[in-house]
């Protein structure tokens, strides 16, 4: 099913949903969000980040999912010039039934939203010592880089309040 209409949206600095339009916001609530709340959808929630982040304005095709159908839409985010949330335009919602998925594809698609809603996302070795962080979020910028230089290290190490893991 296919609607041209001109939903909105707003989000705060945290890039959580304060507001929408449907079908926005019944699939943001199908997938166990709140309104307002954290975003569920891993690529629109990728897609406020980086415009916020930026403070550019972004636009592309998203995918998201919930219990009953797949959907994908035009996603317009105009970030405020404060940083303070965005203004989300969706057009071109088309929306069709869920197919069956292997448990792995679910899996992943689990694991997608997880490290979307997480913020940052570290890799420990079989001795939980530092393999690797991510993360997009300007606010943890500091952690980041101490996480990074202790790459190799025991997590442990991040514990101790030296100003580097190596001193």
């Amino acid at each position: 099913m296919q609607a041209t209409f001109a939903a909105r949206a707003r989000t705060d600095a945290r890039d959580w949903l304060i507001e929408a339009d449907e079908p926005l916001a019944g699939m943001q609530l199908r997938n166990g969000g709140e309104l307002p709340g954290p975003i569920v959808a891993p690529d629109l929630l990728q897609l406020v980040r980086k415009a916020r982040n930026y403070r550019f304005r972004l636009a592309r095709m998203i995918d998201a999912r919930d219990e009953s159908e797949n959907v994908r839409a035009w996603v317009e985010v105009e970030p405020d010039a404060d940083g303070s949330g965005c203004v989300l335009s969706l057009s071109g919602w088309i929306s069709e039934p869920v197919s069956e998925l292997s448990l792995e594809d679910e899996r992943e698609r689990q694991l997608s939203l997880v490290r979307q809603l997480a913020g940052l996302v570290a890799r420990l070795g079989p001795d939980q010592e530092m393999l690797a962080v991510e993360s997009e979020c300007c606010e943890i910028t500091e952690l980041v880089t101490r996480m990074r230089e202790s790459i190799g290290l025991p997590r442990t190490c991040l514990l101790y309040t030296s100003p580097s893991p190596r001193d």
